[in-house]
Parts: C-alpha cells; sequence; structure tokens
C-alpha cells in the first residue's frame, strides 16, 4: 500500500499496487486547491517512475478534483458514503492493471536483455533482416558474404529466441527498432 501526502505530494511505499490518497473536506485548507494538489501528486508520482493505479476515495469531492484526478488516469474517484460494490471494483480493476502493466514490463525488459545479447554486427544484420532484404542483398549493403549474413541471421534467431520472421519484426517493433527505408525503384 501506498500513502500519498496530498499536503506536500510526497509519496510513502509500503506494498505495490494499492494507493491511498486524502481529499480534505469543503472547509479544509486542502479543498481550495484539491484539484491542484491532485495534479501535483500525479505529476509527482510520475517524476519517481511510481507507476501504479490509483482510486480517489473522499467524504468531500468536488468536479474540478475528480476531473483532475480522471484526467491524470486515476482508476476511480468515489465519494463517500461509497457503495462496496463499487469500491472492490475499483480496487480489482486497480490491482489487475497493475500487474498487466508489470507483466508487459518485463516481457519489454527480458525483450531488451535478449537484443542487447547481439553483438553490434548482428544488431545492424537484424535491421537490414527486419527490412525484408534478402540474405544476398544484406551481404551487398555491408560488403559481407553471403554465408555470413546466414550464420549471424541464425544467431540472431536464436538469441532473440524468435520463431519466425513476422515474430523478430514484432520484437523489433516491440523495441521501436525500425526498418530501413526500400530505396526508390527505377
Amino acid at each position: 500500500m501506498l500513502y500519498l501526502r496530498m499536503r506536500d505530494c510526497s509519496v510513502v511505499r509500503l506494498r505495490p499496487s494499492l494507493a491511498a490518497a486524502p481529499v480534505g473536506p469543503p472547509t479544509s485548507p486542502l479543498a481550495s486547491s484539491n484539484a491542484f494538489r491532485i495534479r501535483e501528486l500525479q505529476k509527482r508520482m510520475a517524476e519517481i517512475a511510481l507507476n501504479i493505479p490509483i482510486v480517489f476515495l473522499t467524504g468531500h469531492g468536488n468536479i474540478p478534483s475528480s476531473v483532475q484526478a480522471m484526467k491524470g488516469g486515476a482508476i476511480e474517484f468515489l465519494t463517500k458514503p461509497v457503495d462496496e460494490e463499487d469500491l472492490l471494483r475499483a480496487i480489482r480493476e486497480a490491482v489487475e492493471r497493475d500487474r498487466s502493466t508489470r507483466e508487459e514490463q518485463a516481457e519489454t525488459r527480458d525483450l531488451l536483455r535478449r537484443y542487447e545479447s547481439l553483438t553490434a554486427r548482428e544488431q545492424e544484420v537484424m535491421v537490414h533482416v527486419i527490412s525484408g532484404r534478402l540474405n544476398k542483398q544484406i551481404a551487398a549493403e555491408m560488403s559481407i558474404t553471403e554465408d555470413t549474413v546466414k550464420f549471424h541471421r541464425g544467431h540472431i534467431m536464436r538469441k532473440m529466441e524468435a520463431d519466425s520472421l513476422a515474430d523478430l519484426v514484432r520484437m523489433a517493433d516491440g523495441l521501436g527498432i525500425r526498418s530501413l527505408q526500400r530505396p526508390a525503384g527505377p
């Protein structure tokens, strides 16, 4: 659980996936700037790369605060008294979104680890391969033999754990690696 201090926008990590953020009553010093404090809190969380879903729960919600919270990516902005099912649904959604995000991040880290295991030459060949170039074309463009291209291509597929060229292209896209532009034809 996280406790998010609205007053100074500080964050204390207690356990991942859950967050509690107080939003003050209309007569409190927090109320006049709840929307601002929510924006600052969410900005501070982004600065420290704390990417967890938030469910705001308050007894004193107002439209500007709820709009700001939702624009900042909050799962839900609930006001007391809250329906137990609504709260449980929001918490389940937050936990599921956090789990999904963590899985995606782990997959991306693993993909990056595999790509970084390639030599510089293999990375260069990979760009040509995902661009749809034939081994003969790659060899001519890189001034290497076709056998050397086949050798590198085999290593690339093995190290990247790609089952097909289409699989390798999807991986490259996931890493943000762009294919080469085809030269203009005659």
